[in-house]
Formats: C-alpha cells, structure tokens, sequence
C-alpha cells in the first residue's frame, strides 16, 4: 500500500468520525436537540408522551447516525419519557440498523408498558414500505399526522375516522391503493 493511499484512508476514516460526532444544541423551540451529520433528532416530553422529531438536510437514518440515536433514545427510555411518538416525516430514509434502533425502542418501551408510534410523510413514503415489508405494521402503528398519534396515544381517537380508530390509525389497504394508484405495500 503506497503512503498516499494509507493517508487517503486515514483522512476517510477521520472524516466519518467526525461526520458521526453528535453535536447538542437547543433547537428554534428551545427542545434539546442532537446533529449528527445531516440528520437533527429533538425531542419534547409532553404531559401523555415523549415526541421525537427527526430532520435532515439530505440523507437518512443508517448505518453511520443510527447507533449515536439509540444511544439518545436509551436515555430518553431510561428516564422515564412515558409512551414515545417518532415523527419521521422530514427523513428521507431509514435502513435495517436505523429500524433495528426503532425495534429496540419499541422492546423496551413494552417492557414498562409503554408504546411508541410513527409519524412518516404517508402512503408512499420509504419508511411505510418499509416497516410493510418487514411486517412490522403490528408492532409500530403508522400515522401520517403527529395530531393523529397524539390522539390515538390518548384514547380520542380525534381527527381520525370511525374505521381508522379501529386499526389505530393505520391506513387501510383500500385507502392506501386509493391515495397510491398501486396496491398495498408498494
């Protein structure tokens, strides 16, 4: 290996590093906030949840800024932040570790009882297929409103229809094809 391929290398690896350095701040609310990379995760603590805002400026939750969240999403969990609503609609896309880091959520959510809810930017969004075609639409109910989660995380049910209270707020497979053109899951 020549030097300036061991340099190119280096320079790499410090440049990942410094990308997945969490930097903290406070955001436009005032609510904590961490960056890594692109990607701003805050959170609120409510009086009925926790709601966790993600956004980015290009990219989405993978390999690189996932690990930095869970670790920030522990906390949150281990301090008690009641039942958690994660709003992705701003992220462009998650890959298997980001939604790994939401089943990890959810487990330990669950073992207090617990639940967590997703926010996404609705039926054609990546986030949806995905959690469809991981088959994980059970374990965390989909909403295309914050408003909608909030209410369902209450018991109100407002802002949703009579069918849509029952699965939770989840769209039906005939409104999906309706609003998509295509069928369900695509």
């Amino acid at each position: 290996m020549s030097v300036s391929t061991a340099r190119q290398r280096r320079t790499e690896e410090n440049l990942a590093v410094e990308q997945t350095s969490p930097k903290e701040f406070l955001d436009a609310d005032g609510n904590p906030a961490i960056a890594v990379d692109c990607i701003r995760m805050s959170y609120t603590c409510r009086p009925e949840c926790t709601v966790v805002t993600f956004t980015g400026i290009r990219g989405g939750l993978d390999l690189y800024t996932a690990p930095v969240f869970r670790d920030r999403l522990r906390d949150l969990v281990a301090g008690g932040c009641g039942d958690m609503v994660i709003v992705l609609v701003d992220i462009g896309y998650v890959d298997e570790t980001a939604l790994g880091v939401l089943v990890f959520v959810h487990k330990r959510l669950r073992l207090t009882g617990r639940r967590v809810r997703l926010v996404d930017a609705g039926p054609g969004s990546h986030i949806r297929k995905l959690v469809r075609q991981t088959g994980m639409t059970s374990i965390f109910p989909l909403f295309d409103r914050l408003e909608d989660a909030l209410a369902e995380l209450a018991g109100s049910g407002a802002g949703m229809d009579e069918a849509a209270r029952a699965r939770g707020g989840r769209t039906a497979p005939a409104e999906h094809r309706a609003r998509s053109g295509g069928p369900p899951g695509t």
